[in-house]
């Protein structure tokens, strides 16, 4: 995924409420972890062939490679199936479980069996999880664009308030 995919991706999850925070990186090479897309909760690594996906990494109190779910040609088939992945972690998982540990309760097999075989129920949960999402707003958006550029303009110089705080002789 080019940077513009990948940002397009990010854009796509913000504000998807999870039952425990979720990372979701795109390496844009196989041996080189620059993202973490290997040791995340799900992971996009561009291929030769396309772009595999990892699911169930763990970087921090745990540490725990992910697992390829399996690999897809296009972009489109990565971001579908990212969505289906994290629509059925959302409606299986406990409340607080990470994706790592959901999957070593359910078992890699079964969440392949519900995204990947089964193209039609891959489908409806990309569905529910773009219905999910409604109109969701990027917090930082707007900032980028412009707006209330006042909010991190710098303080009045420090010196008067340097002087207000040093004793009085």
């Amino acid at each position: 995924m080019a940077v513009n995919d990948a940002l397009a991706q990010r854009s796509l999850f913000v504000g998807a409420a999870v039952a425990q925070g979720e990372d979701s990186p795109v390496a844009g090479a196989k041996h080189r972890n620059c993202a973490e897309a290997t040791c995340k909760d799900v992971g996009v690594v561009c291929v030769d062939s396309g772009y595999e996906i990892h699911v169930g990494g763990a970087a921090g109190i745990h540490i725990r490679g992910t697992e390829i779910l399996t690999k897809v040609e296009t972009e489109a088939e990565a971001m579908e199936l990212i969505a289906a992945v994290v629509q059925y972690y959302r409606e299986d998982a406990w409340y607080l479980e990470r994706i790592y540990k959901w999957m070593a309760r359910i078992g890699l097999p079964a969440i392949h069996a519900a995204t990947v075989a089964d193209p039609e129920n891959r489908r409806a949960l990309y569905q529910r999880f773009i219905e999910s999402q409604g109109e969701q707003l990027d917090p930082w958006a707007e900032r980028v664009k412009g707006a209330e550029p006042q909010e991190f303009a710098p303080l009045a110089a420090s010196a008067p308030v340097q002087a207000a705080m040093e004793p009085a002789q």
